[in-house]
């Protein structure tokens, strides 16, 4: 009460700045820290723009090669086996039976660090069900302006950005638009 009489003696500049930072407070108490992190895909690859072509040779040694894809629509998916957000995608899909698994082709960083036993086993799963290529230069994860994983572009039929999105939950539901498609 007493700030209250305080600021009424105070100049009307004072008590309006006052009230906004009340406002501004009172607003920001009840947000959880996620939603104060806003994600932006200001950086991410034009809609409709050229997919930029990529190779890889995946664990069974077959030739993935973005290219191959042409006349179907196909999801390139980010990960990182050291992320958190990219490990619940996986045991996400995995637990799904995804049925989008020739449509989507993961591409991981590469990490020479060990990571631990249960994520291995994790990555060994996945590897078995979806095709995992690693990305050892880092020139994928640049060329498609990657900044964070898991990090999902649609390539459409004629080899086009058709959409993308970045974080868990917006990555889970890009690919299962994957699994939806006939």
């Amino acid at each position: 009460m007493r700030l209250f009489k305080f600021l009424l003696k105070r100049s009307p500049a004072t008590g309006c700045a006052f009230g906004i930072l009340c406002v501004i407070l009172v607003l920001s108490i009840d947000k959880p820290q996620s939603a104060l992190i806003q994600w932006t895909s200001s950086d991410s690859l034009p809609w409709r723009s050229e997919a930029p072509d990529f190779s890889f040779k995946s664990e069974t040694g077959d030739l993935i090669d973005l290219s191959a894809f042409r006349g179907t629509n196909v999801g390139i998916v980010f990960v990182s086996s050291r992320c958190a957000f990219s490990q619940n995608l996986k045991q996400q899909l995995i637990d799904q039976h995804s049925s989008a698994a020739e449509r989507l082709v993961f591409i991981n960083d590469f990490d020479e660090r060990e990571v631990p036993e249960e994520t291995q086993k994790l990555d060994d799963t996945f590897r078995a069900r979806f095709t995992v290529v690693q990305d050892t230069t880092g020139e994928t994860f640049q060329a498609y302006r990657v900044r964070g994983v898991p990090h999902i572009y649609w390539v459409d039929e004629l080899g086009r950005i058709k959409d993308s999105a970045g974080g868990l939950p917006a990555t889970l539901r890009l690919v299962r638009c994957f699994t939806d498609m006939p």
